[in-house]
């Protein structure tokens, strides 16, 4: 399978909110062992963020889930209260 873009550059959630998804995504484009990021949310309540993190050790785990809960915690003071 083969996705080779959005079909619009913002969806609508089931509440009538619209989501812009290359805005949320950005932040986590440029993170660290992420291989793959999309949202998710066409109608549905709210919009979901996929990601997809590379193989590595257990010692990078660790790593790795604090530096994505900052992440997290950056792009949700970055956004609206309906993108969150």
């Amino acid at each position: 399978m083969y996705i080779l873009g959005r079909i619009n550059d913002a969806f609508k959630t089931a509440k009538g909110e619209y989501i812009h998804p290359a805005r949320i995504e950005k932040i986590f484009l440029n993170f660290c062992n992420v291989d793959f990021v999309s949202t998710l949310g066409r109608g549905l309540d709210g919009p979901y963020l996929v990601v997809v993190a590379s193989i590595f050790s257990d010692s990078d785990k660790k790593k790795f889930n604090k530096k994505l809960q900052t992440a997290i915690k950056n792009t949700n003071n970055a956004l609206s209260n309906h993108e969150k």
